[in-house]
């Protein structure tokens, strides 16, 4: 009790100091409000739900950057064994353990006495999000959590939950779930329709870059999954546009869907890479989504303005004029850390000053019936985009 409160006591008085703009979107007197209610509630409260009420006051400043995500491995919280995603659609069951294999690819209704529309709801302000798109990169992962469902009404005790599924044939069912053990983690069935596969750009997710030739070498796919490693990027970047010279496909993919950011200095490797052939002028399309945040978005905003790219998919999970820079606060006792932005980001000047999200100049949405059929609507349509402006 007296551990949880100095860190509370820490949060509080080193979160404003530290942050660009604390209060941007929280009225500093409901933020101390909510500290002392807080206060008031620990002795009453396990650490686990210490844990998750730590991440409401973070999250309730309205910055993605700020905070943590109660899906991370230190926080110590109890986990069920699925894996639920998020499509444009609803939320999906993407992997069971064999006990629950009736409920496979079946989209999730509701979780004990809440629907799902309620669930989300009442997860929102445990999650540090800017928009929609951000909070639904993250819920499915968030909605396994037992400490997270006790928090929101949809469960009573955090080993044991009913997830209520309806199945491709409209069938409603109840997966009884208890969470993990400590040191458990079994594989997950994950199938697809028919007999098929994940499409490519899943498969390819195995590291923080790859890339690959697409229609009969017609195409040059680029995925850049995360803005690390400067150095190995830039040579990575350097091998596959010198490749791209000897033949000058028609057209250059990069597909940002997944980059939720990190230096944003690492994509000048591949700004240089452009600048240096201008007969990709009007060849490029770049892949958006609701994970495409921070400097993968602001990667996606220079690849535009600079070098005239269009953007095919989704809404990105974050605003182009955003705080970031984000640093590290620890907290004294429990030494969990919090991230905390430094710095007011604004990203491509005026033009983007008010939007929501990066918003695409194709709007390309995925399905659970496409994507459990192992297709990539967001690909095909850069694959057979018309070039000509």
């Amino acid at each position: 009790m007296v551990a949880w409160r100095e860190d509370l006591a820490t949060l509080a008085r080193e979160l404003p100091q530290r942050h660009v703009r604390p209060f941007r979107v929280l009225p500093e007197a409901d933020f101390r409000a909510m500290v002392a209610e807080l206060d008031q509630a620990i002795p009453a409260l396990d650490d686990g739900a210490v844990v998750v009420e730590l991440a409401r006051l973070c999250a309730a400043l309205g910055d993605g950057h700020t905070g943590f995500h109660l899906f991370g491995p230190r926080l110590g919280l109890r986990r069920h064994p699925l894996w639920l995603m998020s499509l444009s659609d609803g939320i999906y069951v993407k992997g069971v353990r064999e006990e629950h294999l009736a409920g496979l690819n079946g989209r999730v209704v509701g979780i004990g006495p809440l629907s799902i529309d309620e669930v989300r709801a009442r997860l929102a302000p445990l999650v540090p999000h800017e928009n929609d798109q951000g909070l639904r990169s993250v819920e499915g992962a968030d909605l396994t959590c037992g400490e997270v469902l006790v928090a929101i009404g949809a469960a009573e005790r955090p080993e044991r939950a009913r997830f209520v599924v309806v199945d491709e044939h409209g069938r409603e069912l109840e997966l009884e779930s208890r969470t993990l053990g400590a040191d458990e983690s079994p594989p997950l069935i994950v199938a697809y329709r028919e007999g098929g596969s994940a499409p490519l750009a899943e498969r390819l997710r195995t590291g923080p870059w790859a890339s690959t030739r697409l229609a009969e070498g017609r195409a040059l796919y680029l995925q850049y999954n995360a803005c690390r490693d400067a150095d190995a990027f830039a040579a990575f970047c350097a091998g596959v546009f010198a490749a791209a010279d000897a033949d000058r496909p028609e057209r250059l993919i990069v597909d940002l869907r997944w980059n939720a950011g990190g230096d944003s200095r690492v994509t000048r490797a591949l700004d240089r890479a452009l600048d240096a052939r201008p007969w990709l002028a009007g060849r490029i399309l770049v892949l958006i989504g609701p994970a495409t945040f921070s400097s993968g978005l602001w990667a996606a905003i220079d690849l535009r303005e600079r070098h005239g790219a269009r953007l095919v998919g989704e809404p990105t999970g974050g605003r182009p004029h955003a705080p970031g820079d984000v640093r590290t606060l620890v907290l004294p006792r429990s030494t969990l850390d919090v991230s905390v932005s430094t710095r007011l980001w604004q990203k491509g000047g005026a033009r983007y000053a008010d939007m929501d999200a990066l918003e695409p100049d194709v709007l390309v949405t995925e399905s659970a019936h496409e994507h459990f059929a192992g297709r990539d609507p967001v690909l095909e349509k850069a694959l057979d985009l018309d070039l000509d402006p």
